[in-house]
């Protein structure tokens, strides 16, 4: 008998570890939070990178119709051209005939071209080169027409606002009458 009850005391005692140790009770309060540690050791300084290619960003391309143009002068409205721009930027323009650029001013073929800017506005003169008299121009001979804004920087001194643009270009070995060079140099896209 001694042992049954031993026998039971110690299932008794089993039962209840396992009861109490299925039961769960809620859970308590988050405790307070610790305090800070130390600040860790600063890490070593890593490598600068390469710098980058300059980008366009202060350079703006507008394409027009050339197509349609006829007589010796034609206007195309740009409202870009604000005082402002005339008076600090670059403005390099360029008429295209078959599958080349010329810049205005400058001669395509028997044509000289000169070019006024205003605000708002510029104007395209065709002269005869021979004569130098106005030159008609018969539609569909030139097809499109380029204008190129270059904003000067700060960083420019010396000289005023486009001027200081133009040398810059020029001292890099940039032809400014050649279009494909002044796209190539300002990354510019069709």
């Amino acid at each position: 008998m001694k042992n049954v009850f031993k026998k039971a005391r110690f299932l008794l005692s089993i039962f209840m570890v396992l009861f109490l140790a299925a039961c769960t009770g809620e859970d308590g309060e988050d405790g307070a939070m610790g305090a800070t540690g130390a600040q860790g050791e600063r890490g070593l300084d890593g490598q600068d990178g390469t710098d980058g290619e300059d980008g366009n960003a202060n350079v703006s391309t507008y394409t027009f119709d050339a197509s349609i143009f006829t007589g010796s002068n034609f206007a195309i409205p740009l409202e870009q051209l604000t005082e402002a721009v005339l008076k600090n930027n670059a403005v390099l323009t360029y008429i295209k005939r078959g599958d080349f650029y010329y810049p205005i001013p400058g001669v395509s073929i028997n044509v000289l071209f000169e070019v006024e800017f205003g605000v708002g506005e510029l104007n395209v003169y065709a002269y005869d080169r021979a004569s130098s008299s106005l030159f008609n121009v018969i539609a569909g001979t030139f097809s499109e027409v380029k204008v190129v804004l270059i904003a000067s920087s700060s960083e420019q001194t010396g000289k005023t606002g486009g001027a200081a643009v133009l040398s810059r270009m020029k001292s890099q070995g940039i032809d400014i009458n050649d279009f494909e060079q002044v796209a190539e140099y300002f990354g510019l896209r069709d």
